[in-house]
């Protein structure tokens, strides 16, 4: 859960999401206490930190406007290499590399900055675009898979909500990012099925 993200957002943006969340039917659920080996049951009192809010850019701008979207959106926690204990490798922000256990195989989120031969660098604004709005059809939605197929992290059926306007400022914020030439090897089949890892 990227609450240090959330607590860079515009405080405006916050406050709407919560009157969005209460506008949600109630849902009697009763979780069980979350229990954490050591040393993450100490570290995890340490990650907390006071929201520095900000305020939403202009739409106009559009590379910080996509700047604030991708951060509201994660877009680093996923595509960026991450080390065993969960700190992300300095200077890997969106070269892809961070890595998820699925039944079927391991999952290698893509290189999503402006690199030309590992990255989207190539990519034009509509081909970028298109690739999130093709999951606007709720035949992806109702798709099954099997605990052997590929899968990913990407919930790529909700990114596909977001307008044009917001995708094409996020294009425009990756293509102002330092290029990483990192080669991802997205999916790597298992012989075995496993469990199922959840990721932060």
């Amino acid at each position: 859960m990227p609450y240090h993200a959330y607590g860079k957002m515009d405080r405006e943006d916050i406050y709407s999401i919560i009157a969005y969340l209460r506008t949600l039917p109630a849902i009697q659920n009763d979780v069980p206490e979350t229990k954490l080996d050591f040393p993450v049951n100490f570290l995890v009192n340490t990650m907390p930190v006071k929201a520095s809010f900000t305020l939403k850019p202009r739409s106009t701008n559009t590379v910080a406007y996509g700047g604030y979207v991708a951060n509201a959106a994660g877009c680093v926690d996923c595509h960026s290499k991450f080390t065993g204990k969960g700190e992300m490798v300095a200077g890997s922000a969106f070269g892809g590399g961070r890595q998820f256990n699925f039944p079927g195989g391991l999952v290698t989120a893509h290189n999503i900055s402006p690199d030309k031969q590992l990255g989207i660098g190539s990519w034009t604004k509509e081909q970028f675009i298109n690739r999130f709005k093709m999951f606007t059809d709720s035949a992806w939605k109702s798709a099954k898979l099997s605990a052997t197929d590929f899968n990913t992290p990407m919930p790529w059926s909700m990114y596909a909500g977001m307008s044009a306007q917001d995708l094409s400022a996020l294009f425009d914020f990756l293509q102002s990012q330092k290029p990483m030439a990192n080669k991802v090897n997205k999916w790597v089949a298992n012989t075995e099925p496993q469990a199922f890892l959840l990721c932060k």
